[in-house]
């Protein structure tokens, strides 16, 4: 069969990892000395300090002391633009057009000793200079917390509500002769960790509805769904910043109608054990990695059961003070409502470099590859992303970024290759 772009990721990744293996250990670990990371907080917003907004007694401020000094506001607002040449992701035909969009947002995020407090809110508005049927307006807003119990014990729930629009060129999307399809997601999500005395242990449980809209003649109602998923992490920290660990987890999937438009009942119950290793002890290297077996039963016998290999990674490498390697892999089954076919087996992998050629301008170059094999049908797709950007910091306020970006994905389905290019400009400013 075709060699995937994600089987070369991970090829990548697993010298990535040998390399990373035998390095030193330093005072940082690799995720806070990574290029992109330090940039990031060396030139993060200061924000605005609650209790200053607050008017106190006689018009002056309340002291910084109490609940409010310790909160703040963080506004962000980008304007970006963008030129794409294939908007409908279209094998022939392709339509060209400029989009402006426009990002504002606000984060309320805490700064205690103990506990935390994050809600944020970001409205996105697209406007297209010819094809104005696919402009659109999503947003999402979010609030999660973190209860610190003990030392060594931490609760963290979540609850988040938005609305978004299916990319062109997803394997759902109608294709161009129909309208976008917008759906609004709400989850709710609860994680809690315990980690002392060598002894890893965290649990998670994720609940979330998906309400699509028509797209136009097209009847989406059968898409509607509630998916719910339950993992638990028990590992065992050998030596400082290495644990091995074992990881099962469920999945439910169940769908409003409970036969869809083709007849068929999609509702479906699923596993995936991973045993893994996570590597973290210097600022050079840090690593997590798992595998397993996955597998997933359809209520509709016509529906053929989707199983096998599972797997996630990822290794960031800080080569130099000035260049981060990132290489990803990840193995999963994805939810479709295609006729025919149960769902997607996709393997995706990636490898990023970022290389601060200031201390303030960034440069990022990014190749990933996706698999899909489509259970029941016989489709497979290969697609490949290429991305080339800068990042400039403007003092803690302003950031500017370019990004060149194509997309290409060959399938062995009738009329579902297609490439696209855009490139990408924007301004923000933070405060």
């Amino acid at each position: 069969g075709r060699v995937s772009p994600a089987a070369v990721a991970g090829a990548v990744f697993a010298a990535l990892l040998l390399y990373g293996w035998v390095e030193s250990a330093g005072a940082q670990t690799a995720k806070e000395d990574s290029v992109g990371a330090r940039a990031q907080s060396d030139f993060a917003p200061l924000g605005l300090e609650l209790h200053r907004l607050w008017p106190g007694r006689g018009g002056e401020p309340p002291p910084a002391e109490g609940l409010l000094s310790s909160l703040a506001l963080f506004p962000k607002f980008e304007t970006e633009v963008n030129r794409d040449d294939n908007i409908f992701r279209t094998e022939s035909g392709a339509v060209a057009d400029d989009i402006l969009v426009l990002r504002p947002s606000l984060a309320l995020r805490s700064d205690w000793d103990n506990h935390a407090v994050n809600l944020t809110a970001e409205v996105e508005f697209g406007r297209h200079d010819k094809t104005t049927s696919e402009d659109y307006e999503d947003y999402d807003l979010a609030a999660d917390t973190r209860i610190d119990v003990s030392e060594a014990w931490t609760i963290s729930p979540r609850l988040s509500h938005g609305k978004a629009h299916e990319q062109r060129g997803g394997v759902d999307d109608p294709g161009a002769s129909a309208a976008q399809t917008v759906y609004r997601t709400s989850e709710g999500k609860i994680e809690t960790q315990y980690f002392a005395d060598a002894i890893l242990l965290r649990g998670s449980g994720t609940w979330t509805v998906l309400d699509y809209d028509d797209a136009g003649v097209i009847d989406n109602d059968d898409r509607d769904r509630l998916e719910s998923a339950y993992s638990l992490r028990a590992g065992y920290e050998f030596s400082p910043g290495t644990v091995i660990f074992v990881q099962p987890g469920l999945r439910f999937v169940d769908y409003d109608q409970a036969v869809d438009n083709f007849g068929l009942r999609r509702d479906s119950e699923g596993y995936d054990v991973q045993v893994g290793l996570t590597w973290d002890v210097s600022g050079v290297t840090f690593a997590e990695f798992s595998i397993g077996y996955m597998e997933r039963d359809y209520d509709d016998p016509a529906l053929p059961t989707a199983s096998g290999l599972s797997a996630q990674a990822v290794v960031i490498w800080n080569a130099t003070d000035l260049l981060t390697v990132t290489a990803t892999v990840g193995r999963q089954i994805a939810e479709t409502t295609l006729p025919g076919v149960a769902g997607i087996l996709q393997t995706a992998g990636s490898v990023r470099v970022d290389y601060e050629i200031l201390e303030n301008l960034l440069i990022n170059l990014e190749a990933a590859g996706q698999n899909d094999d489509f259970q029941g049908g016989g489709r497979e797709d290969d697609s490949m992303r290429l991305t080339a950007g800068t990042k400039y910091f403007m003092g803690r306020n302003w950031h500017g970024q370019l990004r060149y970006q194509r997309e290409t994905r060959e399938s062995n389905a009738i009329g579902a290759d297609y490439t696209a290019n855009s490139i990408m400009a924007l301004l923000g400013i933070s405060l």
